[in-house]
């Protein structure tokens, strides 16, 4: 069961993270910002020369650096270089652990099939910050288990955060698959879950 794939799920958390960074130096500002940029425009390759010229001119502060690989292993997530991804996460983390990066490298390695790190990265972002993203990152790892019990508790955990958008998101899902028969309210009640629970005991859904 995929509710939100890889690019969901890494553009959900990209804006969050660094927002109150101010750069003082202008070279690596421009590049960082040229990265942003095409990253925002969908042109990963750019983004990834724009940011590799940022990361090797030399940023004002470990914050910064920080700031300009997660742009990097966002792009390199986008461009299907996993591991790549996963090194350039490592590095935001080294510097400045914050639970999206925590989702951003544990949804690569969700996408690799590499469930138990894809948790341990989600469970991390949880206990940091209880957020919806984290709860249904690690709700579709545990359905990939077979652990409906525990997929569907994040599900609701991250319901109960996302609010109407995040159930309206999980109605339509399920609708697509001819799970749900309701309406899409936004609305997590019986029809819901019983759809959830058809979701989770079908491979395709």
């Amino acid at each position: 069961m995929r509710i939100l794939g890889l690019k969901r799920l890494l553009c959900l958390t990209a804006a969050t993270v660094f927002l109150s960074l101010s750069p003082a130096h202008a070279a690596w500002q421009d590049d960082a910002k040229a990265c942003e940029n095409q990253l925002k425009a969908k042109q990963v390759d750019q983004a990834i020369q724009m940011c590799t010229q940022a990361i090797s001119g030399g940023a004002p502060s470990e914050e910064a650096l920080a700031y300009t690989y997660n742009l990097r292993g966002i792009s390199h997530a986008l461009k299907g270089n996993d591991d790549l991804a996963i090194q350039d996460f490592g590095e935001v983390l080294k510097r400045k652990p914050n639970p999206g990066t925590y989702v951003n490298r544990g949804s690569v390695y969700l996408k690799k099939g590499s469930t138990d790190l894809a948790i341990q990265d989600f469970t991390q972002s949880i206990g940091q910050q209880p957020n919806p993203q984290a709860y249904m990152a690690r709700g579709q790892a545990y359905a990939q288990k077979g652990d409906a019990d525990r997929a569907i508790g994040d599900f609701e955990k991250a319901f109960s955060l996302g609010g109407e958008p995040a159930v309206k998101s999980l109605q339509n899902h399920l609708k697509t698959h001819g799970k749900y028969s309701g309406t899409i309210d936004g609305k997590y009640g019986p029809g819901t879950r019983q759809a959830l629970e058809a979701c989770l005991r079908d491979p395709k859904c």
